[in-house]
């Protein structure tokens, strides 16, 4: 999914920075790779509590490593794609 197919709707700004949606952040997520996908859905409570890197690797049978390895590189696939977005409405406006 490309960072112009978000929602055009945002929250507000907050320190100056922009709010989205959370259903723009969930087609975010659910467009990344399925590790990744499990791993920020679990540790971040986006279908029930949040839960800790341990509990992660235990209910997606993989190591503690693994699940930190793969919560940072979710983590910057997202910051990219809000940083591309928050950059093309900017030279769109």
């Amino acid at each position: 999914m490309s960072a112009a197919s978000l929602p055009a709707r945002r929250q507000a700004r907050v320190n100056g920075t922009p709010q989205f949606s959370a259903g723009a952040i969930r087609c975010l997520v659910n467009a990344l790779p399925r590790l990744e996908r499990n791993v920020i859905l679990l540790r971040y409570g986006f279908d029930g509590p949040e839960l800790p890197p341990a509990a992660v690797a235990y209910a997606l049978l993989v190591s503690e490593e693994a699940i930190e390895a793969a919560e940072e590189q979710a983590l910057e696939i997202l910051r990219v794609q809000l940083d591309r977005s928050v950059t093309e409405r900017r030279l769109a406006a």
